[in-house]
């Protein structure tokens, strides 16, 4: 597996997904930890922050002004773009694992709808603990019965229509 930050320009994900598709690469996580600061990030979001220089946001701090890896809610957006990026260059062959703000269940169905095949979480679990996959899970399990779906179909629907086909 290769896992990959989302601080890459989309020429770069694009010359990433090449090599994948020329390689060896059984599946692609998307992604790490960002060194940007989103224009979104506020002192609200501390508790779904971390650094990976390993100090947490703490309420009151300057986050922009942060230095480390950025993990949790700020994330998301640009992890979500790299994820329709790099599945739009690599075949439907290649599960990509979505990473990166995933705290409910909507945000594992937003990933499912970007091309993900599965999702990782990490920051959420840190901070929520050990019932935040459970609780994710059940999130996950109401809204796809709301809409008389399963993750299989919407991950297969999704990486379908989003991937790379050889020309």
């Amino acid at each position: 597996m290769l896992k990959i930050a989302p601080d890459l320009e989309e020429s770069q994900i694009v010359d990433i997904a090449d090599l994948i598709r020329k390689s060896s690469i059984d599946g692609v996580i998307v992604s790490n930890t960002t060194i940007s600061r989103p224009g979104s990030l506020t002192d609200r979001e501390s508790i779904h922050c971390h650094l990976s220089n390993h100090s947490s946001i703490q309420s009151g701090t300057a986050n922009k002004a942060e230095i480390g890896g950025l993990s949790g809610a700020p994330l998301k957006p640009r992890a979500l773009q790299v994820l329709k990026t790099l599945r739009a260059h690599v075949p439907a062959s290649i599960p990509l694992i979505g990473c990166g703000g995933i705290s409910t269940g909507a945000d594992a169905l937003d990933y499912a709808r970007a091309g993900a095949s599965l999702i990782q979480v990490y920051t959420g679990f840190g901070y929520d603990g050990v019932g935040t996959c459970r609780r994710i899970k059940d999130e996950l399990e109401a809204l796809l019965r709301a809409e008389n779906t399963t993750w299989k179909a919407v991950v297969d629907e999704s990486v379908r229509k989003l991937s790379w086909t050889e020309p």
